[in-house]
């Protein structure tokens, strides 16, 4: 006859499977606010051969604790870039930014992760007047001399 197992292997089998989960997820997310500190580019500008230039926008971070300051560069094809600087906040990987632009008020939330920015823009395009809310997905730009990493 088969012994039967001891009332104290399934709870702590049960830890050792929700310890083994939580883990990795724990270290992620204290070793991404620790190291928000210092700069990170994100972009999907490319060059469009139609209208010889660049198109698409870039947004440059920089981390100081729980504050961020960033720039939010558009570019339309045309030589001059359009500039708006924000500020907000860092909670985890969440990020919240404000300013003000050449069409009124600004707003980008997101996350950020090792390849990218996953976020919204709200902001009055053109002679709109009512803000508009878009996606906004941008690849991490390497530092000189990094690697580019792997998306997740």
């Amino acid at each position: 006859m088969a012994k039967t197992p001891q009332r104290w292997v399934l709870p702590v089998a049960l830890i050792g499977v929700v310890a083994l989960l939580l883990v990795p997820y724990i270290m992620w997310e204290y070793v991404s606010a620790r190291n928000l500190s210092g700069e990170e580019t994100f972009s999907n500008v490319r060059f469009m051969p139609e209208v010889k230039g660049k198109v698409g926008t870039e947004l440059h971070l920089e981390f100081a604790g729980k504050r961020v300051t960033a720039v939010l560069s558009d570019y339309d094809g045309t030589p001059q870039v359009s500039r708006t600087f924000l500020k907000g906040e860092v909670d985890g990987r969440s990020v919240t930014l404000k300013g003000e632009g050449p069409a009124g008020p600004i707003e980008i939330t997101g996350r950020t992760d090792a390849a990218i920015f996953d976020g919204f823009i709200t902001r009055r395009l053109g002679a709109r007047t009512e803000p508009v809310q878009h996606p906004l997905l941008l690849k991490r730009v390497p530092a000189p001399g990094e690697t580019a990493p792997e998306e997740e």
